[in-house]
């Protein structure tokens, strides 16, 4: 089933949005919550319909998240970088992101939205091809893991 926004009944408090990802072999629908539409107040059933709306986009957005940490090459991206590892790491990046962190992130509602998401995971492999230089296997890890999150459409 695919929704499209101009297809909704403008009354809606919430805009849908479907998002299709293709990993490998499987295929993952994702609905994504968006928020209320400005302006419109709301009443006690839409606080919940809206509470589970924003439930139903965590545990989609937690198959995608699955998808990225168990990639080959996803192990790397899961902690945060610690000094320990690389000294001058936060001298350079100065916005660090991993997926424990975005994990965090949607679980707490700080992302609510699959563009929040994606802004995320993209800052991540950023960070990481910023600091490595080219070439290296860090590097290239990041290009290719960030090719799940490139193949994540918005309609």
């Amino acid at each position: 089933m695919i929704v499209k926004n101009n297809e909704m009944n403008p009354n809606q408090l919430m805009t849908m949005n479907l998002v299709s990802f293709n990993a490998s072999v499987s295929v993952v629908y994702l609905l994504i919550y968006t928020g209320p539409s400005a302006g419109v107040r709301r009443r006690r059933s839409d606080r919940s319909e809206e509470q589970l709306a924003l439930k139903k986009f965590q545990n989609m957005i937690s198959m995608l998240h699955s998808q990225i940490t168990q990639h080959r090459n996803g192990n790397i991206f899961h902690s945060p970088i610690r000094t320990v590892e690389a000294p001058d790491y936060h001298d350079i990046v100065k916005r660090p992101m991993d997926l424990k962190t975005i994990k965090a992130r949607v679980k707490d509602g700080l992302i609510a939205n699959s563009l929040e998401y994606q802004r995320d995971c993209f800052l991540m492999f950023a960070n990481a091809m910023m600091y490595n230089p080219p070439g290296s296997d860090v590097y290239h890890m990041a290009e290719d893991v960030s090719l799940i999150v490139s193949f994540t459409y918005v309609y």
